[in-house]
């Protein structure tokens, strides 16, 4: 079976084991159009079912009838005819693939249906691989990703310059832990609102993923998002801050390696009081500002007033991916030796490229 972007994981053996070879429709005693039904009377048990909302079933229709190309009589479709567009609409449809697996269409979304005792990593395999066509609740990624960067001249006068970001390859689902599906939604509704203001904090392990979540975010976000320099993160109250942005209201701050201006050691800083101001004081109001900051730092460094509800978006640890993610990733990347632990993004993209890290070694006797 050929290999491709859609559905790169799930091998012929994989498919032909306990395969159905043609369904006697009629034998099963129902005139329901019920996947669940189906799946009950053909294996006689009650299966586990995984509904996922907003996916094109159309277009995943398409897909595996193209890659699986499975046996016609494994397929059901309930058309309806459209007299607006002159012809058959496709409804409803059910393929199964295995005699215990099994993919439907109906009005609650696409349903999963699989044995209740298949092993978690490949079920979430399956759940994977068809959520890799949910469409992202933002819509379609734009063609080009823009980013302004806020520049200082000698004379503390403030510019813009824009700048075109590298389009990067990013599935929410694939490229990230489980847990943050639900955050990146929440994330981008909120930056979306008009108006809006407050702080988004991202921090967590070199290269998990930050960075390049946020050149996604260049690409669906339709804000003005401008990148600030440490330099001038570090005064964010300042009079020629205040002065330029007023021309900038509804923007999106960004500010990588955030530490210095995040960290409460004891005693607040200028550089904390002036991101309070601009995440949800006076200024806010005036400015309609959103912030996002990435760090490295331990949580338990930063100031506590950062992350109070109201003030805060959202707070997300980027961890290395879990084990069974790490090898699902690393499987669509085409790699035959699968890590046997948790690894991070950068290590798993980058498994074929050579380590020059050398161990020192510690020699034995006396140096002439």
């Amino acid at each position: 079976m050929d290999q491709n972007i859609h559905f790169p994981l799930i091998s012929s053996e994989q498919l032909n084991k306990v395969h159905t070879r043609g369904i006697d429709y009629k034998k099963l005693g129902t005139k329901i159009l019920s996947g669940f039904h189906l799946y009950t009377k053909l294996n006689s048990k009650i299966p586990d079912i995984t509904i996922m909302q907003d996916i094109d079933q159309k277009k995943l229709f398409s897909k595996l009838i193209e890659h699986y190309k499975p046996n016609p009589a494994n397929i059901v479709v309930e058309e309806e005819y459209d007299e607006n567009k002159g012809g058959m609409e496709l409804k409803k449809w059910m393929i199964f693939l295995k005699k215990d697996l099994m993919i439907c269409y109906s009005d609650e979304g696409v349903n999963l249906l699989y044995d209740n005792e298949t092993p978690e990593p490949e079920a979430l395999e399956w759940i994977t691989l068809l959520q890799s066509l949910v469409k992202p609740p933002d819509g379609e990624m734009k063609e080009e990703g823009k980013m302004n960067i806020l520049a200082q001249d000698m004379y503390s006068n403030m510019s813009l310059k824009s700048f075109t970001v590298p389009k990067p390859v990013v599935d929410i689902d694939l490229h990230y832990n489980e847990d943050f599906r639900l955050v990146h939604e929440y994330i981008l509704k909120r930056l979306q609102t008009p108006d809006d203001t407050g702080l988004v904090l991202l921090h967590g392990l070199p290269g998990t993923g930050k960075t390049t979540y946020l050149r996604y975010l260049s690409f669906i976000l339709n804000k003005k998002l401008i990148y600030v320099p440490p330099a001038i993160a570090s005064n964010l109250s300042s009079l020629n801050f205040v002065t330029f942005m007023i021309d900038y209201p509804n923007s999106i701050l960004i500010i990588e390696d955030a530490e210095n201006i995040l960290v409460d050691d004891g005693i607040r800083t200028f550089q904390v009081s002036s991101l309070l101001n601009v995440a949800d004081g006076l200024l806010s109001d005036c400015l309609n500002l959103q912030v996002i900051c990435t760090f490295n730092t331990d949580l338990r460094r930063i100031d506590k007033a950062l992350l109070r509800k109201g003030r805060l978006i959202a707070l997300y640890e980027f961890k290395k991916l879990s084990l069974d993610r790490t090898k699902i990733l690393a499987k669509s990347l085409g790699i035959d030796e699968l890590p046997e632990s948790p690894s991070t993004l950068a290590d798993i993209f980058n498994m074929s490229d050579p380590d020059f890290r050398f161990e020192k070694k510690n020699k034995i006797g006396f140096k002439s």
